[in-house]
This record gives structure tokens, sequence and C-alpha cells, in this order.
């Protein structure tokens, strides 16, 4: 079990940085990029239904990435038409551009590294880590109530 959580954490921490190279010069964060691609896939997201994208950060977190990207020019924020108070995210052009050039840049990182994996392990690894991902995420959205204990969370 330690082998599994440390290869997991050693791929994020590759990835992520990865993508901060990718970005050399760009002045973004791996959360903002995130933030980035959650507005393009999903136009006109709430800055709440952002922060659950973003796994649930807390709302004056979310305000900051809002207001950063949003004087970087990669979001806008426009009046939702039913609530005039709330405000929906949508992606400029230049958030559409930075998309295809990260995704493209993490698609190339991925190809090499599982390149030397046999097509028939790749597809079983693919499936393996989809259910485990569907079930952390599940309980992610559940608030761990399964695996946090009322004495953890007072910790």
């Amino acid at each position: 079990m330690d082998e599994i959580k440390k290869a997991v954490r050693r791929i994020y921490r590759a990835s992520n940085m990865f993508v901060e190279k990718s970005l050399d010069g760009l002045e973004l964060t791996p959360t903002e990029v995130t933030a980035i691609r959650s507005v393009v896939f999903h136009k006109g997201l709430t800055q709440t239904s952002l922060a659950e994208h973003l796994g649930s950060i807390d709302k004056a977190a979310v305000a900051r990435i809002v207001k950063s990207l949003e004087d970087k020019g990669y979001i806008q924020r426009i009046a939702d038409e039913n609530d005039r108070r709330a405000k929906l995210v949508y992606p400029t052009e230049k958030a559409y551009q930075l998309r295809l050039g990260v995704i493209g840049a993490e698609n190339r990182f991925y190809r090499w590294l599982l390149e030397s994996l046999p097509p028939g392990e790749l597809e079983t690894f693919a499936e393996l880590l989809t259910e485990i991902g569907k079930k952390a995420y599940a309980e992610a959205k559940c608030g761990f109530e399964n695996t946090l204990s009322e004495e953890e969370a007072n910790l």
C-alpha cells in the first residue's frame, strides 16, 4: 500500500512540475490552469460550482483565483440573467488558446510516461485507475463520511 501511495504522489508531483514548466513565463499557478480548464469545459459556472471543480476549496480562495484570472484576461464574469446579484464565469479567447497548449503538452507527457506499458496492461491500468478515481471522487463528494472518523475530523 505504501508503495502505491508513493507512486501516485510521485506521478502527481511530476505532472504538476511539468505543467509549471510548460507555463514558464505565463505567471499562472497549476490551480489557475485547472480553473481555466473547468471554465472552458463548463461555461457559465458560478464561483461555488468552480470551487467544487477545484476540489471544494473555500470561497475566499476561489474569489482570489477568479479575480486573478480576470485581471490576466483569461476569464470574464457576467451577471446571471436569472439573478443579477450572481456572476457567472466564462472563458475568453485567451483561455481557449492556453487550454489547447497545456492539454497538448500534458498529452505528450502522459503518452511518453505510459509508452512502455504493453497495450493490454495499459487498458487494465486505465480501467483500475478509473474505478479508483470514481470511488475517491464519490467519497470526497460525500465529505469523506466513510473514511474520516469523528476523532480524525477534530485533528
